[in-house]
C-alpha cells in the first residue's frame, strides 16, 4: 500500500511538472509576442542598437561630406567692421617731402558684400565683391568715403598641386565607402540578430528538455525510495537515483538562467520594450545557395567598402607624395583685379563719376635650399 501511495504521489508530481513544461514551452501563447526570423531581423534593423549605431555613424559621415562639398558652392558673405578708433602719433609726409610726427585721432569703419566661387578642377578662385569704407578725422571733424561698387578678382595657382581636385576625389570615394559601410553594418546586425534568435530558441528547448528530465528523475527517485523502503534495492542504488535527481535539478536551474540571459540578449538585439513573453518560430526550410568563388570575388569588388578604402589610401598616399614634391619645386600665383571705385566727402558723391580700378600681380616662389 505504501509503495502504491508513493508511486501515485510521484505520478502526480511528474504530471504537474509535465503540465508546467507544456505551459512554459509556448510561453503563455495566449499573450505572447510571436516572431519569425525575418520579423526579428526587420525589427532589429529598425530599432536595434547595432542598427542605431550604424545610422548615427552614416549620418555623421554624410554631414561631413556635405560640409566639404558646400565649400565648392558659391559663398556669399556680409562683413561689417564697427568703428575702429585710433589715437596715436604717426610719421606724416608733408607737402614739401619732409616727415613730421603728428597726433592722429581717427575712426575707421567698413561694410562689404562678397561672393566667392572656387573652381576645384583648375584650382582657381573667383570673387565678386562690393565695399564701402569711411574714415573720420576726429581732429577736423570731417569724413571721407571710399566706395568700391563692384570688383571682380581672379586668383590662379600654377605649377603647384591642385589639392582641391585631389580632396574632392578622395571625399567622393569616402562618401561611397561610408554608404557601403552602412549596408554592411545593417547586414552585420542581421547576422547578430540571427545568432540571438537561435540562441534564444535553443535555450527555450534546453529549458523544456531540462524540465522534462527533472520530472523523470524525480519520479525515478521517488520510486527508488519506495523500493528501498520495502528492501528491493540497496542504499547505493537509492543514492545513485538521488544523485541523478540532484544533477537534473542543477541542469534545470542552469538552463533557466541561460534561458533568461538569452531572452534578454534577444530583446536587446531587436530593440523590443514590450514586456510580453516572446516566442520564436524558426523557419522550417532553409534554401541552399551555391556561390562560385569568381562570383564572390566579383561581388566583393563591386559592393565591399574595403575595396574603396584601399583606393582612398592609395590616392591619399599619391597626393602626399605630390604635395611634398610640389613644396620643393617652382610655384607661381597670378592675381588680377578689375572694378570701379571713387572717393568723396559725402556718401552720395562716393558713387558718382566712378573711376576704373585695375590690379595685376604675379608671385613666383623658387626654393633654393632644403
Amino acid at each position: 500500500m505504501n509503495k502504491l501511495r508513493t508511486c501515485c504521489r510521484s505520478f502526480r508530481r511528474w504530471h504537474l511538472l509535465f503540465i508546467f513544461a507544456a505551459v512554459v514551452s509556448p510561453v503563455l501563447s495566449q499573450d505572447t509576442l510571436t516572431l519569425s526570423l525575418s520579423e526579428s531581423i526587420r525589427m532589429g534593423q529598425e530599432n536595434g542598437p547595432l542598427a542605431a549605431m550604424a545610422r548615427s555613424a552614416y549620418r555623421s559621415k554624410e554631414e561631413r561630406y556635405r560640409a566639404f562639398t558646400a565649400g565648392f558652392l558659391p559663398q556669399l558673405s556680409l562683413q561689417a567692421d564697427a568703428p575702429q578708433f585710433i589715437r596715436t602719433i604717426n610719421s606724416i609726409t608733408q607737402p614739401d617731402g619732409s616727415n613730421s610726427f603728428l597726433l592722429q585721432r581717427q575712426a575707421q569703419s567698413s561694410l562689404s558684400l562678397a561672393l566667392l566661387q572656387k573652381v576645384p578642377w583648375t584650382n582657381t578662385e573667383i570673387s565678386l565683391y562690393s565695399r564701402l569704407n569711411r574714415l573720420d578725422n576726429l581732429e577736423t571733424k570731417s569724413a571721407v568715403y571710399r566706395s568700391t561698387p563692384l570688383t571682380l578678382s581672379v586668383r590662379q595657382s600654377l605649377f603647384s598641386i591642385n589639392t582641391s581636385a585631389w580632396d574632392s576625389e578622395i571625399q567622393d570615394l569616402g562618401y561611397e565607402s561610408s554608404r557601403r559601410e552602412f549596408v554592411e553594418a545593417m547586414e552585420d546586425a542581421a547576422i547578430d540578430i540571427t545568432g540571438r534568435f537561435f540562441g534564444y530558441y535553443l535555450a527555450s528547448m534546453n529549458v523544456n528538455n531540462a524540465l522534462l528530465n527533472l520530472a523523470i528523475n524525480d519520479t525515478l527517485f521517488q520510486m527508488s525510495k519506495g523500493r528501498f523502503n520495502v528492501g528491493k534495492i540497496a542504499e547505493n542504488d537509492l543514492l545513485q537515483s538521488e544523485l541523478a535527481f540532484l544533477n537534473a535539478k542543477t541542469q534545470f536551474e542552469n538552463a533557466t538562467i541561460e534561458f533568461d540571459r538569452a531572452l534578454e540578449l534577444f530583446r536587446h538585439s531587436i530593440g523590443v520594450k514590450d514586456p510580453r513573453p516572446i516566442r520564436v518560430v524558426p523557419t522550417e526550410t532553409i534554401p541552399l545557395t551555391a556561390v562560385e568563388p569568381a562570383s564572390a570575388v566579383a561581388y566583393a569588388e563591386r559592393y565591399r567598402s574595403d575595396v574603396i578604402d584601399f583606393e582612398v589610401q592609395k590616392l591619399t598616399a599619391e597626393r602626399n607624395v605630390r604635395q611634398t614634391s610640389s613644396a620643393h619645386s617652382l610655384s607661381m600665383s597670378v592675381f588680377a583685379n578689375i572694378g570701379l571705385n571713387q572717393k568723396a566727402n559725402t556718401f552720395g558723391d562716393a558713387y558718382i563719376n566712378l573711376l576704373d580700378q585695375q590690379e595685376f600681380s604675379v608671385q613666383v616662389q623658387v626654393p633654393l635650399y632644403g
